[in-house]
């Protein structure tokens, strides 16, 4: 993670989404796709894009906060989507392979002092989960108990215990 101290963590929100703007043009050219546009829906604990392509096609790009996840962690993140969308009726966003067959990309970029592990994902139309009135945050997900009857973790803390759906050759994952 940044450490507070860094020059990073001390740069204004729009700095900071600026320069990790930058990085994740670089991620982006990873991937066979010619961006026509990019915004920003979030800047908190992950950096999110939306990323509209050339062909008219729409991603969404996630910048992780470094130090947070392991690299293991998020490609098993990725290997469980894809076999959720694969394997199941669910609705989950597709992890868009890189010209490398890698799900995740770690990308670097001038003013970030760190490299950060990107993922990119397929764009799923809907709207926005209503609020709870009382709490104001997202009501929780109806497949939230399908998911943990079929070992799914439901917090980061048992990311240690995931086996991953996907065979590995390397660091490159083949679902």
């Amino acid at each position: 993670m940044t450490p507070p101290d860094s020059g990073f963590a001390q740069l204004s929100h729009r700095a900071q989404v600026l320069r990790l703007r930058w990085l994740a043009r670089a991620a982006l050219e990873h991937y066979d796709l010619e961006v026509r546009r990019l915004a920003l829906l979030r800047h908190s604990y992950n950096t999110i894009f939306r990323v509209w392509a050339a062909d008219g096609q729409r991603y969404v790009l996630r910048v992780n906060l470094p130090g947070v996840r392991r690299l293991e962690q998020i490609r098993a993140e990725m290997a469980w989507l894809a076999a959720l969308r694969r394997n199941t009726g669910l609705q989950v966003p597709r992890p868009m392979p890189n010209r490398s067959g890698e799900l995740v990309t770690t990308a670097h970029a001038p003013g970030v002092p760190e490299p950060r592990h990107c993922a990119l994902f397929g764009w799923l139309s809907g709207s926005r989960p209503k609020t709870s009135s009382s709490s104001g945050r997202s009501p929780p997900s109806p497949a939230r108990p399908l998911l943990r009857a079929a070992g799914w973790p439901c917090s980061t803390s048992t990311t240690a215990r995931w086996a991953s759906p996907c065979r590995t050759s390397g660091s490159r994952c083949t679902t």
